[in-house]
């Protein structure tokens, strides 16, 4: 009866840490929307900062983001704080981004910003 209550209560705890996990886009290593969102400022800060600096290293210049950070943030860099702002304002727009991997959320917000030209 003891061995079945304590097997019991393991897998209820394995099954509450990997829901919270999912839930917090902690599994597989990958952040997502809602998790960023959950995140103090700074380390949404750090987390976009981070992204950008990977667009900007890139050898692919096909991608539209690197191309906006080349092409409109070539002079005085962007800020980690802009970043976080550009991010913030994508998804409050884009609630259905939720779900997505922020690497790719973050780029499509940067790239979102040489679309609009007000956007900056």
């Amino acid at each position: 009866m003891k061995r079945g209550v304590v097997a019991g209560f393991v897998v209820g705890l394995i099954l509450g840490v990997v829901t919270v996990a999912l839930a917090q886009g902690l599994l597989w290593g990958f952040l997502n929307g809602s998790a960023y969102r959950m995140r103090t400022p700074v380390e949404q800060q750090a987390y976009v900062a981070g992204v950008a600096d990977a667009l900007r290293v890139s050898p692919n210049d096909t991608v539209a983001a690197r191309a906006c950070l080349e092409r409109r943030y070539s002079g005085p860099r962007v800020s980690a704080d802009q970043l976080q702002e550009i991010v913030g304002r994508y998804l409050a727009t884009h609630p259905q981004s939720g779900g997505s991997q922020m690497a790719a959320v973050t780029m499509m917000a940067i790239a979102g910003t040489c679309e609009s030209p007000t956007s900056h």
